[in-house]
């Protein structure tokens, strides 16, 4: 009879990508073994993530996948068809949210001359309530909002460049949407308000130009969460208010040259940290497990830095000075 059989390593993750070699132990009730040393291929999947689901609205031809090896929680949508504006044609990635909540993403590439963006929808039906905000990473975005469901959609162009990373907050039956160039200081785009179902969807979008045409839009930083309530301020910049478990994180010293110290007060899962340049480039991740941490920056130019740290749904970003 069989004892056990073992594998080393017992699982892969994306630091195994490519071919390589795993150990097999086979032991038998009488403490006899085999050990062979079989060779696998490991690639990266690109099923969406629970509890990402996907919409192909319309005739869209759509498809939405997901990249964990290639950078910071990437998913890549690509669409055709042309939404029109009593029926949208889209690919739709999104979750299902009760009550308030907020979707952010930044959009880091899009091909095919159509849009991206982040959007709240009542439902997959192409004719859905829903509010959008999209860019083609031009000099302007765009709201798209269809207050009842069946109806037109009224589209207003907004005047603004140089942003990639959009968000909309659902707060009751208001909604407000935000630009940012990094991630970090949120400007104000647009408010308005609907009455939705207390169960919506919260997603990203990507949409072509005509019935030709094939848009692919790629996003990172992506992330749905609860309720999120904004502060602005008199410039209009906006800074998340949350009460979460990391809303108490504190970095010292601040600015640093060597070694900066984070605590998390009222950790309760591990939190992955990561390092962002000002342009929105992944520089460095790692988990922290503990209330404090020290954490060797030696190794970053001098210069601003945006840490990132996310925790079962929640994020929470500080700047950091190196010098």
């Amino acid at each position: 009879g069989i004892q056990s059989v073992t594998m080393v390593p017992a699982t892969v993750n994306c630091a195994n990508l490519g071919l390589k070699t795993i150990t097999v132990t086979v032991k038998d009730n009488c403490n006899n073994q085999t050990v062979v040393t079989p060779q696998i291929t490991v690639v990266e999947g690109t099923a969406l993530p629970s509890p990402w689901a996907s919409c192909v609205l319309g005739a869209s031809n759509g498809i939405g996948i997901y990249t964990p090896c290639t950078g910071p929680g990437r998913f890549t949508l690509t669409s055709t068809g042309y939404s029109s504006p009593p029926a949208d044609v889209q690919e739709f990635v999104y979750q299902n949210i009760t009550g308030n909540g907020t979707i952010i993403a930044n959009i880091y590439s899009l091909a095919g001359n159509g849009w991206a963006g982040v959007q709240i929808r009542e439902s997959c039906s192409p004719s859905a309530k829903k509010v959008l905000i999209k860019t083609q990473l031009q000099t302007f975005l765009r709201s798209d909002i269809r207050n009842t469901a069946g109806g037109a959609t009224v589209s207003t162009q907004i005047l603004r460049a140089g942003v990639k990373w959009l968000k909309i907050t659902r707060t009751g039956n208001r909604f407000d949407a935000f630009t940012s160039a990094d991630g970090v200081g949120w400007m104000s785009a647009f408010s308005t308000t609907i009455t939705m179902g207390a169960t919506v969807q919260f997603g990203i979008i990507s949409e072509a130009i005509n019935f030709t045409s094939t848009t692919t839009a790629k996003f990172e930083h992506v992330s749905v969460a609860g309720s999120t309530p904004t502060k602005a301020s008199e410039s209009g910049i906006t800074e998340n208010v949350r009460t979460n478990s990391l809303e108490g994180i504190e970095i010292y010293p601040n600015p640093a040259s060597s070694y900066v110290t984070i605590e998390i007060p009222d950790i309760t899962h591990n939190v992955k940290s990561s390092v962002y340049s000002t342009d929105g480039k992944l520089i460095h991740s790692e988990m922290i497990e503990q209330v404090t941490t020290q954490v060797d920056v030696s190794y970053l130019k001098p210069g601003v830095y945006i840490l990132r740290f996310d925790s079962e749904g929640e994020v929470v970003t500080r700047r950091l000075v190196v010098y």
